[in-house]
């Protein structure tokens, strides 16, 4: 298969990108971030290669990320309300026109 390229950008407050994630990242900078944005290509089944968003739940657990945004969604995906109500606790839909104000876990919760 083809490698997802993922990146890591922030020395205080950090912020891990991996768009079309089709594994579980095998490298330690995407360990530990404030925010974990990440392929939301579907809900449930793997499309084309992208790793469902119940299949990526566990892993951004298991990354520590203080807090994981999905993005990519597709219209058949479902609707922001209904994908906020699924997702667990410090798990969320990104948006078009976002603004996202990253912080370091240390001194404060991440909001977004």
């Amino acid at each position: 298969g083809t490698r997802t390229l993922g990146l890591r950008v922030g020395s205080d407050a950090t912020l891990v990108y991996m768009p079309d994630l089709g594994a579980d990242p095998a490298s330690k900078l995407a360990r530990g971030a404030d925010l974990l944005l990440i392929d939301g290509s579907s809900r449930e089944r793997v499309v084309g290669g992208h790793l469902s968003m119940q299949a990526v739940i566990p892993i951004a657990a298991k990354l520590k990320a203080q807090r994981t945004l999905f993005t990519h969604i597709g219209h058949r995906t479902g609707t922001q309300a209904e994908l906020d109500a699924w997702l667990p606790e410090r798990f969320g839909v990104a948006y078009d026109g976002m603004a996202i104000h990253l912080h370091a876990a240390r001194d404060s919760p991440a909001p977004v």
